[in-house]
């Protein structure tokens, strides 16, 4: 990627909160990452570590959720999404980006047909005849592989299989050529063959397109396939950021190594996240609910005082580990 060339999207010092019971609960904290134009940038961590949630903050979606965007900025091509007002956000959503959610089988309308629900943000944003309106649709699904496009543009959600209402969520979300496509889990109700023929898509479409791809997952085999780079979070935060080729090459956080290691070796093996020993464990903030996090393994008093930043470890890479020097790999 040449990053002499301004950021398709630029998020700075992004941080999401929730309403708590006593106080708020900070699910994103001062995350910051870059995506070029034609780039598939992986966002991975394991569920809860706050990547969705990031999705949502960027498309200023929350399903109605009390959620606020406490501070940072989002400059999609240099317009801040953090400071428009929700009707300023209608005319942004669809047209300069847009957002492939989770779990196909429940995402669209039951009560709508197939051509309805690809034509809504047509609709919205462009001057089409009714004609040009149900080609622009055929066009679509066919773009995404669907066959018999016009015959399928009257047919019903629950008609159609879990991969094919995948491609249909895909095409939904192309309508208006967006310039960003979020793809959050798009592959992870899916069987494998239907996630292989939906991740080649994705290139595909990128390429022909020159789209941003923001790709959540936790899927470690989806970001080798896919990305160009990617960022490691845990526990709302970024802890590595990198060329995908860097990051496996060399993990530099101890959560990223963790992450590696879990991957099974061959066919049939079991593995598991391991526990990090407290010395590993990252700055948590004092509001911050963790699960995974125990009385027993709190971070070093060092990280209690002083959030590990990120920090350049090699080319295009950088890790959030105050002990960086005394990692033995």
């Amino acid at each position: 990627m040449n990053q002499s060339i301004a950021p398709l999207l630029q998020v700075k010092g992004l941080r999401t909160c929730f309403p708590g019971f006593q106080q708020r609960v900070t699910a994103v904290d001062q995350v910051s990452f870059e995506i070029q134009s034609g780039e598939i940038f992986g966002l991975v961590g394991e569920s809860g570590c706050g990547k969705s949630t990031t999705c949502r903050s960027v498309i200023r979606l929350f399903g109605g959720a009390a959620v606020e965007i406490a501070s940072g900025q989002i400059l999609l091509e240099g317009q801040d999404l953090a400071s428009l007002s929700n009707r300023e956000m209608m005319a942004v959503r669809g047209k300069k980006l847009a957002m492939i959610f989770q779990d196909p089988m429940t995402a669209l309308n039951p009560t709508m047909r197939i051509g309805e629900q690809i034509a809504e943000g047509l609709r919205r944003h462009r001057t089409l005849t009714r004609a040009q309106l149900r080609e622009e649709c055929i066009q679509l699904l066919r773009l995404v592989g669907v066959t018999s496009p016009e015959q399928r543009l009257l047919a019903w959600p629950h008609e159609f299989s879990g991969g094919m209402r995948q491609r249909v969520l895909i095409a939904i979300a192309l309508a208006c050529r967006p310039r960003l496509l979020i793809a959050d889990e798009p592959t992870t109700a899916l069987d494998v063959t239907i996630q292989d023929q939906i991740l080649k898509l994705l290139l595909r479409l990128r390429d022909e397109t020159g789209m941003g791809v923001l790709l959540v997952t936790h899927d470690l085999g989806v970001v080798a396939q896919t990305c160009d780079r990617v960022a490691v979070m845990y526990a709302g935060k970024i802890v590595e950021i990198g060329s995908t080729r860097a990051l496996f090459k060399r993990p530099m956080h101890p959560y990223t190594r963790a992450l590696l290691q879990a991957l099974p070796s061959h066919v049939g093996q079991r593995s598991k996240l391991s526990r990090l020993p407290a010395r590993h464990l990252i700055w948590l903030s004092r509001n911050m609910a963790v699960a995974s996090v125990h009385a027993v393994n709190l971070p070093p008093e060092q990280c209690a005082r002083q959030e590990p930043l990120l920090r350049e470890v090699g080319a295009d890479h950088q890790s959030a580990c105050i002990r960086q020097e005394d990692l033995a790999w």
